[in-house]
């Protein structure tokens, strides 16, 4: 398990799949709620540690801990960008794709 990846079927790259049929406004939403659960979900990793724990008991922790803060990362790159307008669509940018690559 170490060495080799496995294929791993997270929920969340397949709802990101699915963005096209909300509006911009609000995934901007959702993913600003999802933001403020993974904080809280990272802030908890970080509570949970017993002070002056061998890191050899935390790694577990430390990576999910390290893939939250990425996940975060990206996030707010996202809603900046739906903010900003640099990110978005609509039915014309839809129906557009789906004729040349559909």
């Amino acid at each position: 398990m170490l060495p080799t990846p496995a294929r791993e079927f997270p929920e969340f790259p397949a709802a990101l799949a699915f963005l096209a049929v909300l509006a911009p406004a609000e995934v901007r939403g959702l993913l600003a709620r999802r933001i403020e659960a993974q904080e809280e979900r990272l802030t908890a990793i970080h509570e949970q540690a017993p002070p002056g724990m061998p890191r050899l008991f935390l790694i577990e922790d430390e990576y999910r801990a390290a893939m939250l803060t990425a996940e975060l990362a990206w996030l707010r790159d996202v809603v900046a960008d739906l903010d900003s307008g640099a990110f978005t669509w609509d039915l014309a940018l839809i129906r557009k794709t789906l004729a040349e690559f559909g």
